[in-house]
């Protein structure tokens, strides 16, 4: 498979399941557009470098390559103006002009999000839409995300990063801390990624999954609470947009196609949590992150924070280093095992046993079902049992195995 152009990355993540990875071997690899020459050479196991974007060097695309339109944004005063008030509103924008014109001939216009139904667009930098307030974007791609917007909201308003939330740093810090209300607020999430784009409606189920599970989209920390905190959430694919209730079988027949299961089994485990009782945990949130990736790992507690009921606002105002300290302090009732977890670690007094990132591969789960320690601003207060020995020598390379004849289980000693 990596061989005819799947990223390793995205093979790891298939490897879980067998019948999931024969499938995705009949099949070829998702398109990307801008997949430089070479495509995954540089991507491990561990990441999908072509999600990683440099932004010094980053280049916002047009909807075709021939097109050399003007960039449009909505009026960067009044959307200032919403998030700078005591109580910060949702800023969404709005796109006139008649289809017959002028794809440059196009009026923005900037509301408020609580007056007004609107859509929120969720994407992935990587695929050539990214952008902030004052720079916005070519007229070409305003009109045709418009243009989706309005078959799904009355009057075509929409949120989208790349328009709403602005390059100056104390009004993006605002708009991140109203992340959570946006998602909440919105009438319908639209998911735009070009390997889904590139997929026919009329193809398989099977298929239109793996391509939702293979996509850029999936894999990056930010459209995780994009996804979770949506009341509807819909697809672009090549002919129409797709409700994510398409996409998981409801038929008693379904339940005997093993490969269809295992690939609506990982969309479900975003679509279910609408339905879960109560708030969702570290566990759960740290079991979505295994199989994301980031290029700007300072992001990430910001990403999550709304899925957590911390305050993305407070986060955004400190240094880096200090995010995953504060919203684990935050958090206070967390798993007693989270200890156990790979991976780098805070280098802060009394947090060095906190992973510096949930993003981890490999290794222990944070446990979903307890949280058994308390985090302070000192450290972590929680109890483990330990096994000792009054004298006892091990080897490197040696895997000891210890059975407890009273609790009757076994321990596993692999690197002493």
């Amino acid at each position: 498979m990596i061989e005819r152009g799947w990223c390793p990355f995205i093979v790891r993540f298939l490897q879980r399941d067998v019948c999931m990875l024969g499938y995705a071997s009949s099949m070829e690899p998702p398109l990307r557009r801008g997949l430089a020459e070479g495509g995954h050479d540089s991507c491990s196991r561990d990441g999908c470098h072509v999600n990683n974007i440099d932004t010094s060097s980053y280049v916002v695309q047009h909807s075709t390559r021939s097109c050399s339109c003007t960039w449009k944004g909505p009026p960067l005063r009044e959307v200032i103006d919403a998030l700078a008030q005591d109580n910060p509103t949702i800023p969404v924008i709005t796109v006139a002009g008649p289809k017959e014109s002028p794809v440059d001939d196009l009026s923005v216009t900037c509301r408020i999000g609580k007056d007004t139904p609107y859509a929120a667009i969720s994407h992935v930098w990587a695929d050539g839409l990214g952008s902030n307030t004052e720079t916005g974007l070519p007229s070409c791609q305003l009109r045709r995300i418009a243009s989706l917007a309005t078959s799904l909201v009355p009057g075509g308003a929409f949120w989208m990063d790349s328009l709403c939330v602005p390059r100056q740093k104390d009004m993006r810090r605002k708009a991140i801390g109203l992340m959570v209300q946006t998602y909440r607020d919105t009438e319908i999430v639209l998911v735009i990624d070009a390997g889904i784009r590139s997929c026919s409606v009329n193809s398989s189920t099977e298929e239109k999954l793996l391509r939702v599970l293979t996509s850029g989209w999936m894999q990056r920390p930010w459209t995780l609470q994009e996804a979770i905190l949506s009341r509807k959430l819909v697809f672009e694919f090549a002919e129409r947009i797709v409700p994510v209730e398409e996409l998981i079988p409801h038929d008693e027949r379904d339940l005997l196609d093993v490969v269809l299961l295992q690939l609506a089994s990982e969309i479900w485990r975003l679509y279910k949590r609408r339905f879960a009782a109560g708030k969702l945990g570290i566990g759960d949130v740290s079991s979505f992150l295994r199989t994301r990736t980031t290029g700007r790992l300072e992001d990430e507690t910001l990403a999550i924070s709304s899925l957590l009921d911390v305050d993305a606002y407070e986060l955004a105002g400190l240094p880096h280093e200090k995010r995953m300290m504060t919203m684990l302090t935050r958090l206070r009732n967390i798993p007693a095992n989270i200890i156990f977890l790979s991976g780098s670690k805070l280098s802060e007094q009394g947090f060095r046993w906190a992973p510096a990132t949930f993003m981890i591969r490999y290794g222990p789960r944070l446990s979903i079902a307890k949280n058994d320690a308390v985090c302070t601003g000192q450290g972590l207060i929680a109890q483990y049992q330990c096994i000792r020995f009054h004298t006892l020598t091990l080897h490197q390379r040696t895997l000891w195995r210890l059975w407890d004849r009273v609790e009757l289980r076994g321990f596993a000693i692999r690197r002493p």
